[in-house]
């Protein structure tokens, strides 16, 4: 499972082939939605609220580059610091 922007809003999805599958995708995101768990959150408040509430576990996808609490954080405070200095 991957997490990527698309548009105005976030989505939580299987990653085929390195890239997430969107609703540009049309049925196949339909179907990673109803069996895979992928979600759609139209707004960014949406997105955060969920995003606050997992665990490993409930990000566990079936990959091997799997979404973690820890990778999160990793990549927060990556984002962090480059948008920090690039205001510097």
């Amino acid at each position: 499972m991957g997490l990527t922007k698309y548009g105005d809003a976030y989505v939580y999805s299987v990653v085929e082939d390195g890239e997430v599958i969107t609703p540009r995708s049309g049925e196949e995101f339909v179907r990673v939605v109803q069996v895979a768990g992928g979600k759609l959150f139209k707004s960014r408040a949406e997105f955060i609220e969920w995003l606050s509430r997992q665990t490993d576990s409930s990000l566990l996808g079936d990959g091997n580059q799997n979404i973690t609490v820890e990778r999160l954080r990793f990549f927060a405070s990556f984002s962090m610091n480059e948008s920090t200095s690039e205001t510097s």
